[in-house]
């Protein structure tokens, strides 16, 4: 007997959860962009790094300082 393996494939459309992303433009000193070029770092990682952990600081200040206000 000669039996056939057949495997069907059921394709899943995935959403991407992914955050929307917005373009946005700065404006750096030419020395700073020189400077992350040259050790191979990507500066919109660095700038979006940096903005998170500012808004996360602003917003753990913030919920200090409301917390306060209870009191």
């Amino acid at each position: 007997m000669n039996f056939a393996l057949t495997s069907k494939i059921t394709r899943v459309k995935v959403k991407n959860h992914k955050p929307r992303r917005k373009t946005v433009g700065i404006t750096l000193p030419q020395n700073s962009i020189r400077r992350t070029q040259g050790n191979g770092s990507n500066i919109s990682r660095i700038r979006e790094q940096a903005l998170l952990s500012i808004l996360g600081y602003l917003e753990t200040r913030n919920e200090t300082e409301s917390s306060k206000k209870d009191f």
